[in-house]
């Protein structure tokens, strides 16, 4: 039996420090501010680091990598745990029609309840 889990957004946008595709799970908030430090890299003052309860949650990020126009999106659409592994299902999107030529690197930042389980990425269509 496959169950759905919660998913909390932490910050979705499309200006990142990292800039190469990126599909991480983050368990501890040292490695949480490692990440947060690297996207926010380009930003001064870099924004507080969120609150995260590690003990009851995880971050997933998912990163596009750099685009070279705007009109792109990345968005962690699922969470499903089938009892064996946990799969991250998310979703790229491309612009349609005319777009800015601006240098963008989509992101989706979310918590979800914390597993030991084998988490798994799949890029829906």
């Amino acid at each position: 039996m496959t169950t759905q889990l919660p998913i909390k957004t932490i910050k979705q946008g499309t200006y990142s420090g990292i800039g190469v595709k990126k599909l991480s799970e983050i368990q501890s908030s040292f490695d949480f501010s490692l990440l947060w430090n690297a996207h926010h890299a380009r930003i001064t003052p870099q924004p507080a680091l969120p609150l995260v309860n590690f003990s009851k949650e995880m971050v997933i990020a998912v990163y596009a990598g750099t685009k070279s126009n705007a009109g792109y999106s990345i968005t962690v659409e699922q969470v499903e745990d089938d009892g064996n592994l946990v799969t991250i299902s998310y979703r790229e999107r491309s612009p349609s029609g005319m777009t800015a030529a601006v240098m963008t690197q989509p992101f989706h930042l979310v918590t979800i309840p914390k597993t030991s389980k084998q988490i798994v990425f799949k890029r829906l269509p």
